[in-house]
């Protein structure tokens, strides 16, 4: 994998090991190898309680500014061994202080890098000089940014979800009542209030009204699962929502994330806590941010909408040239920028349209791209 570039410079700081990929001078296929090694070794021990799950994030290099007691910085290009929303793990060829302040500068999806802001909090011993250092963010991340998510490659933030910190209204489509029972048990914890219907004719309706998350089957009577997101979407409805499927939704022909995740039958009790929890405790409060929206809409009309307009016809021309890298670039744009203007139906336009712009697959890019179009001309006009 190719090294990034360091920050730029200032007058009282010094690189460190910049011929090599990181400071143990293992190339990406050599990282890869040990960490399978030592992930061999860490099986059987057991398991350490932490309140964010790691996920693996194998990087041969990446860039950490490490400011001395005596202020001094020094860029150091590290080998990454996983990634957590609170913190990473990085290796190193030398002993560093529990207590070291240290900007991570994170590899994005889009090929760009976010600095990450943190402090050493363990340096363990691994074998001759490597040593592996946990790094505490002083705040959290989102995954999204830098792993992306597939509908066949659920991922969690939360190593372990209390149920009872699970508030809210949950629309459950299922017609089995066996099933049915199942997830009240499930649920029984948790101040979820669940409104059960049968059909997703039935679960449209309802969504229309209001909900923190959607579950559904991949099979109801009266649809299929990728009907009905698409017609949730279609109707604007962006509520968080969680398809159970026999089968890996990502085997299924025509499946096109948006907002959207998907769980396998059998389903586990922590499995199904810990997905409803990534969604309904991670994020804001919709009812939260569709009030900012009205408000701050008519406002940012007169100066900003024409600048969405314009980018959605840049948007429509690097479509039609199929020019991936542009497409990604407008997408992170008007992500970066919806959010702060209070546009929450235009921020979550932008967050399935990056996502799908990172999955390579055309057909969901496109789809998502065309989706996010049509939410930046849906902008009011100045006067």
């Amino acid at each position: 994998m190719p090294a990034s570039s360091p920050p730029p410079g200032k007058p009282n700081l010094k690189v460190t090991s910049a011929e090599r990929p990181n400071t143990l001078g293992l190339s990406q296929r050599d990282l890869v190898t040990l960490l399978d090694k030592l992930e061999a070794m860490d099986k059987g021990k057991p398991p350490v309680r932490r309140g964010f799950a790691r996920w693996p994030f194998r990087h041969a290099t990446v860039w950490v500014t490490l400011t001395q007691p005596s202020g001094t910085e020094s860029r150091l290009k590290l080998a990454c061994r996983n990634l957590s929303r609170g913190g990473i793990s990085l290796l190193h060829n030398s002993f560093m202080h529990p207590g070291s302040a240290v900007v991570v500068a994170l590899p994005r999806l889009d090929g760009g890098t976010r600095d990450a802001p943190g402090t050493v909090r363990r340096c363990q011993h691994k074998r001759g000089t490597m040593h592996e250092l946990g790094v505490q963010f002083d705040e959290e991340i989102d995954l999204r940014e830098y792993m992306g998510q597939t509908s066949s490659d659920e991922f969690y933030s939360l190593e372990s979800v209390n149920p009872e910190k699970l508030q809210g209204t949950m629309l459950y489509c299922e017609d089995n009542e066996v099933d049915f029972r199942i997830m009240q048990h499930f649920l029984r914890d948790t101040q979820l209030r669940l409104v059960r219907v049968r059909t997703g004719s039935e679960a449209l309706t309802e969504a229309a009204k209001g909900c923190d998350i959607i579950v559904a089957n991949w099979r109801m009577k009266d649809m299929a699962g990728t009907d009905f997101v698409t017609r949730l979407r279609e109707q604007s409805i962006h509520t968080p929502a969680i398809v159970l499927s026999p089968v890996p939704v990502g085997a299924q022909p025509g499946w096109a994330t948006h907002n959207t995740g998907a769980l396998v039958k059998p389903l586990q009790q922590t499995t199904l806590l810990r997905a409803i929890a990534e969604r309904v405790l991670l994020s804001h409060d919709p009812a939260d941010e569709d009030h900012v929206e009205e408000g701050q809409a008519a406002t940012i009309a007169a100066s900003m909408s024409d600048q969405f307009h314009a980018i959605a016809d840049g948007l429509e021309k690097s479509l039609e040239s199929n020019d991936t890298t542009a497409l990604m670039e407008s997408c992170m744009q008007v992500r970066g920028s919806a959010p702060a203007l209070g546009l929450t139906a235009l921020s979550r336009a932008a967050e399935a349209a990056v996502s799908a712009c990172a999955s390579g697959d055309p057909a969901q890019r496109n789809r998502s791209v065309r989706d996010l179009i049509s939410a930046c001309r849906a902008l009011p006009t100045a006067a």
